[in-house]
């Protein structure tokens, strides 16, 4: 986590709202690992595939989907950098890769914008629960759209919050997992 980039369009107290929550579910789970101790280790999606029995599955799968997706949200950004070829490439421009994810995330809420990507290797940006999400794709960038996210500094202006917050997006993380791809 790159916590000066984060406080360039988060206060210090909306961060720390922001960390509690986070803090939270991660106590949540630690207590769930306790009580059943074949969590330790896994990812979410491993917890899926595990021999648990369903409510504690779901149980687990939530909570470690809603910490990962948070995890990934708070690596999403990074200081401005160089020109991206390869998101050039799939979207024409890094402004109109931008643009398209403020779309995604203009009119939806209680969830995160995702970018990952796809089976073909290309890129994909959209909505999603964090357990959604991660039964399909390993997100790349997550904007987080819960508004404990942003309605402390921003309020009713989610737009404003998302024009800040996007223009940190690190598109050079997308671009990277482009050109492995």
């Amino acid at each position: 986590m790159n916590k000066s980039i984060l406080l360039e369009f988060l206060s210090e107290d909306n961060l720390n709202l922001h960390l509690s929550h986070l803090k939270n579910a991660t106590l949540k789970y630690s207590i769930l690992k306790k009580s059943i101790g074949t969590l330790t280790g896994l990812s979410a999606r491993e917890v899926l595939r595990s021999g648990l029995k369903r409510s504690e599955r779901d149980e687990a799968f939530d909570c470690l989907s809603y910490i990962e997706s948070h995890r990934n949200y708070f690596d999403s950004f990074a200081p401005l950098t160089k020109k991206c070829d390869a998101v050039r490439k799939y979207f024409g421009s890094e402004d109109k890769f931008l643009y398209e994810i403020f779309e995604c995330a203009r009119y939806e809420s209680h969830g995160f914008v995702y970018v990952c990507i796809d089976s073909r290797r290309r890129p994909k940006i959209e909505f999603a629960k964090p357990h959604d999400e991660y039964l399909k794709n390993s997100p790349i960038l997550a904007l987080d759209l819960y508004e404990h996210a942003y309605f402390l500094d921003y309020a009713f202006e989610k737009e404003k919050y998302l024009r800040s917050a996007i223009s940190r997006l690190d598109i050079e993380k997308l671009d990277k997992a482009l050109t492995l791809s």
